[in-house]
């Protein structure tokens, strides 16, 4: 699946925030494409989900094939000493900015808690040539701990309607900073290109040209995600 001579490269957003980029990821991308094709009636729309589009849950033995590619990078680079377990879906983003839900408007964690000895980590891996359809982005929070957490929890409790009054945040995919948080670097979309960072690090689509999104595998945004619960290097 994955290729023995890909290139790793750290990038630093800053002396707290980092993300992880392999370029070259798989040996035979073209052949996730096909997958999606072939499986595209059973992608489906989780309900409430911070992923503004549809999902395709992959099976133990993919999961696993990521989590050993990793293990080794995140135990030097992310302060995990070993992953304990995880996930992994295809996923595309589908929604137009009108219908997204108040958490899909803001940049997000992959855990609202965390474990004290516990670590998050995400991955995705780009699998479309069109660079237009947006990498990630990478948020640091501007207020307190108390303020952001309240104004994440908001973002999940509230009505679009509230939400957008109360806070001002019209339904747009956020592709700048704002009042709460910072936006501090972006990893920009590249076929075959596989990025993984602290799950706990706010992030989100950088979906500029959300007129372009699409659930044809190959026409869309197609990317396959990882979310990885990992033991800390320093319990």
């Amino acid at each position: 699946m994955f290729n023995p001579q890909a290139k790793l490269q750290i990038i630093n957003f800053d002396d707290q925030h980092k993300c992880l980029v392999v370029d070259e990821a798989l040996l035979n991308p073209e052949l996730w494409v096909k997958q999606a094709i072939l499986y595209h009636d059973k992608f489906t729309n989780l309900p409430g989900n911070a992923y503004p589009g549809i999902e395709l849950r992959m099976t133990d033995d993919i999961t696993k094939s990521i989590m050993d590619f990793i293990r080794i990078p995140a135990k030097q680079y992310l302060n995990t000493r070993r992953i304990l377990e995880g996930y992994s879906r295809l996923s595309m983003v589908t929604k137009s900015p009108e219908q997204l839900l108040p958490c899909q408007r803001v940049c997000h964690r992959d855990r609202l808690t965390l474990i004290t000895g516990q670590t998050v980590i995400a991955s995705v891996l780009y699998l479309f040539k069109n660079p237009a359809l947006g990498g990630t982005h990478f948020f640091k929070p501007l207020k307190s701990k108390f303020v952001t957490d309240l104004f994440v929890q908001s973002s999940i409790m509230m009505s679009s309607e509230d939400f957008e009054q109360k806070f001002a945040i019209k339904p747009a995919y956020m592709t700048q900073s704002n009042e709460f948080f910072e936006l501090i670097g972006t990893i920009p979309a590249k076929w075959n290109r596989l990025i993984f960072y602290d799950g706990m690090q706010f992030h989100s689509g950088d979906i500029q040209y959300p007129e372009l999104m699409s659930s044809n595998p190959e026409l869309g945004r197609l990317t396959l995600n990882g979310f990885f619960t990992g033991r800390a290097t320093i319990d």
